[in-house]
């Protein structure tokens, strides 16, 4: 299937263009997330979070422990909720044309020319948010 978009998080709002920074290995990119990933970006930038999605390797044991009935769990530390509640996150949406798959694995896609978003939504409930994508 043909990825159609892809998404950027922020919690800066009216970016009307995304320009290429320099990554760790010296190239121009703009960072985005794909739509399965897209959950593990919806908390604040700094909350320390770990993410665990069931695959066909998953560990048994790690399934009961970890993720139960879910697919897909993100943990973090109680003492974030106030944080989280008060933020409000900016997701914005991208054609993913531009882009190219850099972890499949990790939904992570970089472009290295300029971007502009095709559409913006504000999200300021989060818990409700991750707890509504499953």
């Amino acid at each position: 299937m043909k990825r159609t978009s892809v998404f950027h998080v922020s919690e800066t709002p009216n970016i009307a263009q995304f320009e290429p920074r320099i990554d760790d290995l010296g190239r121009p990119a703009v960072w985005a997330i794909d739509e399965t990933h897209l959950p593990n970006y919806l908390l604040p930038r700094e909350c320390p979070r770990v993410c665990v999605r069931r695959g066909a390797c998953t560990d048994a044991t790690l399934i009961e422990r970890l993720l139960d009935e879910t697919t897909h769990a993100i943990y973090v530390e109680c003492a974030w909720r106030e944080r989280i509640a008060a933020t409000t996150l900016f997701v914005y949406e991208f054609n993913a044309s531009p882009f190219a798959c850099v972890d499949a694995n990790a939904g992570y896609f970089q472009s290295s020319k300029m971007v502009r978003p095709i559409a913006t939504q504000t999200l300021t409930d989060l818990e409700h948010t991750l707890r509504s994508s499953g």
